[in-house]
């Protein structure tokens, strides 16, 4: 890999972080960018540090965000809430990511290393405080594990499952199950947030032409590897005779394609 694939590598994914923090901040999706704007130079220059984790630093490209607060409206929120009458005040994000430098036309794990966590803050009617958490991991390579540990995994809870005093009530809160995943870097992180969360919010921003474009071009870096990869498990994936049938968006309602 040569020292200019490399720098046009972290270049790349620097000024898609970039445009796309710009195009939330004018859509008054975050209340400013310079979490994404730090780690978007942060890339250009060097590759976080993660214990435990072998890469070749001068072959990769990293980035952390932390605690990216999204902006909403309590009317925006189209999801059923428990306990009732609670109120959900503040959804925050942050993302650790460790990228390999790969080739287009080769499907490999695109990533060394990933971080992904969603934070749902709000109060009940009483005015006590509420919390959910999601965590979206890799899993490291040389890490055992007795139970089915699928590489990217979400995980209800997380890290972040800290709730005052271990008032959990009634709420059983369990490690597991892992469940499978596509990975998700901050930009499609995001995007899962608002898909989920604020759909409202997402399909407007479905007709900004840099956002789409930000979303299909990393779900081509980082998706396309993941679910070809898949595929190949079946040996007649590939077959020309084979019949497509089944809708790719309706297997991911995510997925888009750059206008």
């Amino acid at each position: 890999m040569s020292k200019t694939a490399v720098k046009q590598a972290r270049s790349n994914i620097a000024k898609k972080l970039k445009e796309f923090g710009r195009i939330l901040l004018e859509s008054k999706i975050i209340i400013d960018d310079k979490k994404i704007v730090e780690a978007a130079n942060s890339c250009l220059q060097k590759v976080p540090d993660i214990k435990g984790i072998k890469y070749d630093k001068k072959k990769s490209w990293g980035y952390e965000v932390p605690d990216l607060q999204i902006r909403f409206s309590s009317s925006d929120i189209k999801a059923d809430i428990f306990p009732v009458e609670s109120t959900i005040n503040s959804i925050i994000v942050s993302s650790k990511v460790i990228g390999r430098i790969c080739r287009n036309d080769y499907a490999e794990d695109p990533l060394y290393h990933l971080e992904f966590n969603l934070v749902v803050k709000g109060l009940t009617k009483n005015g006590e405080p509420l919390v959910a958490s999601w965590h979206l991991d890799r899993h490291p390579d040389d890490s055992p594990t007795e139970s089915v540990h699928p590489v990217y995994h979400f995980q209800y809870g997380g890290r972040k499952l800290i709730i005052p005093n271990d008032n959990y009530g009634n709420h059983l809160v369990l490690d597991m199950p892992r469940i499978m995943h596509p990975p998700l870097d901050l930009i499609l992180g995001i995007d899962f947030v608002l898909s989920n969360f604020l759909g409202k919010t997402r399909n407007a921003m479905c007709s900004e032409r840099l956002y789409v474009n930000s979303i299909a071009e990393l779900q081509n870096l980082i998706w396309r590897p993941y679910v070809y990869s898949i595929a190949r498990h079946w040996p007649t994936y590939g077959n020309e005779n084979e019949r497509y049938e089944w809708d790719s968006h309706s297997i991911y309602p995510q997925l888009l394609k750059s206008i």
